[in-house]
């Protein structure tokens, strides 16, 4: 985990200028929709591809481990909990959105948004500002052919310097590291499909974690490292089912 990163808002006086270094390339089009409850993404030739999420969601979550969660956490109320899971959802939508809008330069990055999620973003703008630059693309369709899976990408551009692939999450606290794998094997699938289309490798995945208690989390790791871990081998079998 990189934890170098000093300051806070009250330090930066003016918005920092991001480097738009998009593509020159065209990446594929794709089509996202639901088919019988599950996210799939279209090609132009009508294949589909399950998406990254839907495939690792059952191991993030299980089906043991969600009840457990409800039981414990809601006393085995559904409802509440999936009033949780809505507002943790919508959460990070909303932080999401500031912080795409804050590395497109847009000077309203802020507006007609709940303090709550602008003080979430507040806390990782120090990293952004330190680290990010140079960005590639955000909020990006990707498929493998080889993979075969799909999915959006929060953002890819060069994190001190190293091309990477940058996933941005809210928690309500702060995790452990082992609790990051199965973002990481995401990352790793972005990773191979943007470099399947563009030949341009990427040299870093990064998790950038906000939380409701006020801390923020960088976590950084090797491609190939995340490629010889369990999580990955689980990930690329499953894939099957899907297709």
């Amino acid at each position: 985990m990189v934890d170098n990163f000093s300051g806070g808002i009250n330090d930066v006086k003016t918005q920092k200028h991001f480097i738009q270094d998009m593509k020159t390339f065209e990446l594929p089009k794709l089509k996202r929709t639901s088919v019988e409850g599950t996210r799939y993404y279209f090609n132009s030739d009508g294949e589909k591809y399950p998406s990254v999420t839907e495939v690792i969601k059952p191991f993030q979550f299980s089906k043991e481990k969600r009840q457990n969660w409800i039981n414990n956490a809601f006393g085995g109320d559904e409802r509440r909990a999936q009033e949780y899971v809505n507002k943790a959802g919508f959460r990070g939508t909303k932080v999401h959105k500031i912080i795409e809008l804050y590395l497109k330069n847009q000077s309203n990055y802020f507006e007609n948004h709940d303090q709550k999620h602008i003080d979430m973003f507040n806390q990782l703008r120090p990293v952004l500002d330190q680290a990010v630059n140079n960005i590639k693309c955000q909020e990006e369709k990707l498929y493998s052919k080889e993979l075969r899976v799909a999915g959006t990408v929060d953002c890819i551009a060069k994190f001190e310097g190293n091309l990477s692939v940058i996933d941005f999450k809210t928690k309500n606290k702060p995790v452990k590291r082992e609790y990051v794998n199965w973002h990481f094997v995401q990352c790793a699938a972005y990773a191979s499909m943007w470099e399947e289309w563009t030949n341009i490798p990427i040299e870093k995945l990064i998790i950038l974690i906000t939380t409701e208690s006020g801390n923020c989390q960088v976590f950084v790791e090797d491609q190939e490292v995340i490629k010889t871990i369990d999580e990955w081998k689980v990930f690329i079998g499953a894939i099957a089912s899907f297709n």
